[in-house]
């Protein structure tokens, strides 16, 4: 059976639920500390101010086993199952769903840790070619990025999570004070 590839990028597959955010950042007033957070969360968090691309540059990727391309592209297959990525297709298909010519950085396998005979697959951000620049050399200084374990960028969210719980649990705790307050002095507020 012929897999048709998906044409047209699909909104972001994310948990996090960007009508939510919205309506907490609006109720604390928060918006403007983190005016970019919704559209972020809604369409995907950008890497830096990257200069048009205005040729299309296809890398040739790390790997040349027959076992290699498989992992590599069952990897792939697996991400356009979960809505991660778009694909199979040719690159004029690209050229269409993307709007315009773009660029690509070569993939890789790395053992995984503790797992012999597992690999990861890598997307190499730093490999020049024949661009001349990697991605990674495309990013401001002042926008450094640090990979982290799965683990513990979920600690982080967690983290943003639990402020925002208590965020609402003290409004929440205001609120009752108030109409405690208020039910003691009107004497109608509760039943």
């Amino acid at each position: 059976m012929a897999h048709t590839p998906a044409l047209v990028p699909s909104d972001p597959v994310t948990p996090l639920k960007a009508q939510s955010f919205d309506t907490l950042l609006s109720k604390f007033s928060l918006t403007e500390k983190y005016p970019t957070l919704v559209e972020f969360i809604s369409n995907g968090f950008p890497i830096g101010p990257m200069p048009p691309v205005t040729e299309t540059i296809i890398q040739r990727n790390h790997i040349s086993s027959a076992d290699d391309i498989a992992i590599v592209r069952d990897n792939f297959m697996e991400e356009v199952k979960l809505k991660r990525m778009i694909g199979p297709m040719s690159i004029k298909q690209a050229q269409w769903a993307l709007s315009s010519c773009f660029r690509t950085s070569p993939v890789g396998l790395v053992p995984k840790a503790n797992s012999p005979g597992k690999f990861r697959v890598i997307r190499d951000l730093s490999y020049c070619g024949s661009a001349g620049h990697s991605v990674n050399d495309l990013i401001p200084a002042d926008r450094p990025t640090r990979w982290v374990a799965a683990s513990e960028f979920a600690c982080q969210v967690s983290k943003i999570f639990a402020s925002l719980f208590n965020l609402l649990r003290t409004s929440w705790m205001r609120f009752l004070t108030l109409v405690r307050q208020t039910r003691f002095r009107r004497g109608a507020f509760w039943r």
